[in-house]
């Protein structure tokens, strides 16, 4: 499967899981955030898991696009959706939520 055929397809099952969980109360916050970075990371992300390789460049060129083409915005709206990114993951994969540890 070429690159951005298996983004693209990664990015349609990510939005599908999203919208399914969004009225969930604690999912609120997740659509407060830029939806398309989300599945883009995420799809960069899965993409690499499952060795197809190539993909980073169009999901760098999407963000900084989405990012007025800065690359410095691009860095930090990447890093703002991280978290969520994780929470995609941890659903696919079937991780246990962390654990919060009370000093």
């Amino acid at each position: 499967m070429k690159p951005k055929t298996a983004g693209n397809t990664v990015k349609s099952v990510t939005r599908i899981m999203l919208l399914e969980s969004q009225s969930s109360a604690k999912n609120k916050a997740f659509w407060s955030k830029p939806f398309g970075i989300v599945a883009e990371v995420f799809a960069a992300v899965m993409c690499e898991l499952h060795d197809v390789h190539g993909y980073h460049a169009h999901a760098w060129e999407y963000i900084k696009h989405y990012s007025d083409d800065d690359p410095v915005k691009a860095l930090r709206a990447i890093f703002r959706v991280l978290s969520d990114v994780e929470e995609c993951l941890r659903r696919v994969v079937n991780y246990p939520p962390p654990v919060e540890v009370v000093a």
